[in-house]
Formats: C-alpha cells, sequence, structure tokens
C-alpha cells in the first residue's frame, strides 16, 4: 500500500507493462471507439493506466467501497474490477474480430462466386432458348404428320 495517500496499489502496478499477445491495432480501437489507445498500447496497459487514475482520484471505488475498508479487500475487490473489465474488453475485440472476418469471407464469396453465377445464367437463357426452338420444331413435323396422315 502506498503510504503517502492510503491508496493500495493493485496487482496491475507491479506488472511489466510491455507489449504483449493481446496487442490492440488501430482499427479495433475504432470500432469499440476506446479513447485514449495508441498504436503500441495492449489491453493491460490501458487497463493499468485506468487503475493508476482511480487510484490518484482518491475517489469512492464502488458503491461497497470505502475508504476505510481493509486494504486487502479493497486491493481484491479493484483486482477483480480490473480484470472484469480485461475480460470484456477481450471479449469486444475478439467480437470485432469475427465481424472482421465474416465480412471478409462473404466478400471473397460473392467475388469468386459472380463469374460463375453469371456464366450459369448466360447457360440458362441458351438452354431456354433450346427448348423453345425443339419444342417448335416438335409442333411444326407433329403438323406435317398429320396432314400426310389425316388428308
Amino acid at each position: 500500500m502506498d503510504q503517502g495517500n492510503n491508496v493500495p496499489y493493485t496487482h496491475m502496478d507491479t506488472h511489466n507493462l510491455s507489449p504483449s499477445s493481446n496487442s490492440l491495432f488501430a482499427e479495433h480501437v475504432t470500432i469499440m471507439n476506446v479513447p485514449c489507445v495508441t498504436w503500441d498500447a495492449t489491453i493491460d496497459t490501458v487497463i493499468a493506466n485506468q487503475a493508476k487514475a482511480w487510484a490518484a482520484s482518491r475517489t469512492n471505488f464502488g458503491r461497497n467501497c470505502d475508504q476505510n475498508m481493509d486494504p486487502k479487500t479493497m486491493r481484491r475487490l479493484m483486482s477483480r474490477r480490473i480484470e472484469s473489465k480485461r475480460s470484456r474488453l477481450r471479449k469486444k475485440v475478439y467480437m470485432a474480430s469475427l465481424e472482421v472476418k465474416a465480412k471478409e469471407i462473404e466478400d471473397e464469396i460473392v467475388y469468386n462466386l459472380r463469374p460463375q453465377i453469371e456464366s450459369e445464367q448466360d447457360q440458362k437463357t441458351s438452354l431456354l432458348s433450346e427448348k423453345e426452338t425443339i419444342i417448335h420444331r416438335i409442333n411444326n413435323l407433329e403438323k406435317e404428320l398429320l396432314h400426310k396422315t389425316g388428308n
């Protein structure tokens, strides 16, 4: 616990804040509307900075928390909240990446199938025309046969 302001450190304060495997990219920041996140920011650094801001402001950390609370309990409470926030942020990043992948796959399907669809439509038109020609020819042959046998 920091003796200067009577606010406990969180486990985030002691972690190495170097970029990790959960780095955010600019497009994710735009999708999620997360402010103050740069190219090199990670989920850990964003949440750690928020935790430090909470500790520095000396405000009430929530409904069930007061300044006279046991430091261990307060540290545990903050740790849980930070982990929950990190989890929600990871979920948003994951969902955004799934949406991007789905859109890419959809575009790829449309791009790859368009020529095949056009070819199939041309073939259908050709076959329908051929069918009409054959039906017309059959009708003419039947009429000729009736004239030869009937007269």
